[in-house]
């Protein structure tokens, strides 16, 4: 009898921890995303919006996943790329084209870099590209409150 009770005992706490698990996600998902995606309208079965030579997109996670992300391109493939984060700080990942060669930089809200900031590469292409990377957060912003 005492087994069978432990058994019952494991089942309600996997039941538990997998409702616990679904409505955090749940959570995450609606109040993360919703807010980036009012703003979009539908297309191709997707949440997007082309304006001013830029599209804007949404990428909700995936049931049970929490990496989604929202993205702005322009037309000559530059872009912001931002990860929401509802439990920390956002990050945001940023691609510019410098005489033709492509340049991603892994960026937190005020535009300092994070991840591996001993490269100097980075920090030039940062430094000597700050006016083309605020235009890019700005025209982000003008669309969704970041």
């Amino acid at each position: 009898m005492k087994e069978k009770k432990k058994v019952k005992i494991v089942v309600a706490l996997i039941f538990t921890l997998f409702a616990t698990w679904n409505i955090v996600w749940f959570a995450s998902y609606s109040i993360g995303y919703n807010k980036y995606t009012e703003p979009l309208d539908e297309m191709f079965g997707e949440k997007m919006l082309i304006k001013d030579g830029y599209t804007y997109a949404v990428k909700k996670p995936g049931y049970l996943s929490f990496e989604g992300n929202i993205a702005m391109t322009a037309s000559n493939q530059e872009g912001l790329i931002m990860w929401p984060n509802l439990f920390g700080e956002d990050e945001y990942g940023i691609t510019i084209l410098v005489n033709d060669e492509r340049y991603d930089l892994l960026l937190d809200k005020n535009m300092n870099l994070i991840g591996n900031t001993n490269n100097r590469d980075a920090e030039n292409v940062l430094n000597k590209n700050k006016e083309k990377i605020e235009s890019l957060y700005e025209q982000a912003r003008l669309v969704w409150d970041i």
